[in-house]
């Protein structure tokens, strides 16, 4: 009987184990040329099967070389916005500038520390509102700002400057949105300051908005820059106030983290016999394809690496002579 137990739990065990076992997968890739042109779709053929299929075209940002480690790219910093014009027969009532030697950014920004800084005009560089209009969100466009800092340990600070003549109509209205500067690397972009990020501070020549109510003040809230004055009377005296947000400093480089696959087939998907992919840019690539099974007792991975060879889109395709690619 002692005997007869022990024989039904091994078999029990070993029926356990085989049921939990994950297969490796088994399919392969193949093109029907290594070398093809730039922008002609590239036809990978896929055989066998497996649960799940991931890409990696081998161009920069999508190696699977890269998969476990962190690319540390340079970038440049781009500005970007957007403005709504409302209210007002005054478009031109706004300047944006930049200064690298403004004083303030110990604490609360006053009219001394701005009239006190040098300012670069940057405004026709943007693209502003010229219709009068509610809701209607102008895109400003995109600068570059790297050129602004003198060296790493500079900062800059922007400023959007509200400056309305007594006697040219009624005060006009900017709303800014989405404001945010981006670093820009040659795989993608991240955020580097986001709204709010930006530290924006109103700052007023009190003496010019002395007959406004607080209520009609410039104002920044979470999201948005608001620019006005009196709502329907025509100014008697200048208005004036300064938006200045920093500080910000220039980021040379960006942590783009690991370099991500493309999934082409989910567990649930059908297994595909082809996938299309096209490359821009000449050049040789490793393209890698890596089939996973997958399961609570376990995962299993088999890579598959095709070597193609991007050529300019003139002339003919010659494949490469035996060999040349078996290093």
């Amino acid at each position: 009987m002692k005997k007869a137990t022990i024989f039904l739990l091994a078999t029990l065990v070993l029926t356990a184990c085989e049921r939990g076992e994950v297969e490796t997968p088994k399919f392969e890739v193949s093109v029907a040329s290594n070398v093809v042109k730039a922008g002609t779709p590239v036809d990978f053929a896929i055989s066998g099967h497996t649960d799940m299929v991931s890409f990696y075209s081998g161009e920069s940002g999508n190696e699977y070389s890269h998969r476990l480690e962190d690319r540390i790219m340079e970038n440049a910093m781009y500005i970007t916005f957007g403005t709504t014009y409302t209210n007002g027969t005054n478009p031109s009532s706004i300047q944006f500038m930049w200064s690298s030697d403004f004083a303030g950014m110990d604490g609360a920004y006053t009219q001394a520390d701005v009239e006190s800084a040098t300012w670069h005009d940057i405004s026709d560089r943007f693209t502003w509102p010229k219709e009068n209009k509610e809701g209607l969100i102008v895109p400003a466009g995109e600068l570059d700002m790297s050129g602004f800092f003198p060296d790493e340990k500079t900062p800059v600070y922007l400023c959007y400057y509200y400056n309305v003549k007594a006697g040219q109509g009624i005060c006009s209205y900017f709303n800014i949105q989405g404001f945010k500067i981006n670093g820009v690397t040659p795989i993608g972009t991240e955020e580097a300051y986001t709204f709010g990020d930006c530290n924006w501070q109103v700052v007023l020549n009190k003496d010019s908005y002395s007959d406004v109510k607080s209520t009609y003040y410039p104002d920044v809230n979470t999201k948005r820059i608001l620019m006005r004055s009196t709502k329907t009377a025509n100014p008697v005296k200048d208005k004036e106030a300064w938006i200045v947000g920093g500080p910000f400093y220039k980021m040379s480089s960006l942590n783009m983290g690991p370099d991500r696959a493309v999934a082409i087939k989910a567990n649930s998907d059908p297994m595909p016999s082809l996938y299309q992919y096209t490359f821009e840019t000449p050049g040789e690539y490793t393209v890698t394809f890596v089939g996973i099974n997958a399961s609570v007792y376990g995962r299993k991975e088999v890579v598959r690496e095709v070597r193609i060879k991007v050529v300019d889109d003139a002339g003919s395709v010659v494949s490469p002579s035996e060999g040349e690619w078996n290093d």
